[in-house]
């Protein structure tokens, strides 16, 4: 599975269970003059997503073993202290459906 069809299936997945779904990018574009336009936020996941009961809930995507970059690791724990998830997806949803329980909780 590639990576965007990864994120494709964690999208479906979590608008199935209720959840507001936004796919976030993030990079540069160079523009004619050779200056650089940023867009996103770094270390931001590939999805937000705002659960029915308010929770707060993001996801990486990786294929294969390709690591968190350091952006990535300072936004898990960003959003985990904030008492939201951070959530790492490789190569499949499995570890949204584990953590399903977590991620539609009432209260957290």
């Amino acid at each position: 599975m590639s990576e965007s069809q990864l994120v494709a299936a964690c999208i479906q997945l979590l608008c199935l269970w209720g959840c507001d779904v936004i796919r976030q990018n993030t990079g540069a574009i160079k523009t004619d003059k050779g200056h650089y336009i940023r867009f996103g936020k770094k270390g931001l996941g590939d999805i937000t997503a705002l659960t029915p009961f308010g929770r707060w809930v993001e996801v990486e995507c990786k294929v294969k073993s390709n690591p968190l970059s350091d952006d990535q690791v300072r936004r898990k724990l960003i959003v985990e202290k904030n008492k939201g998830l951070y959530i790492v997806c490789r190569d499949d949803v499995s570890e949204l459906e584990r953590l399903k329980g977590q991620i539609l909780a009432k209260q957290w």
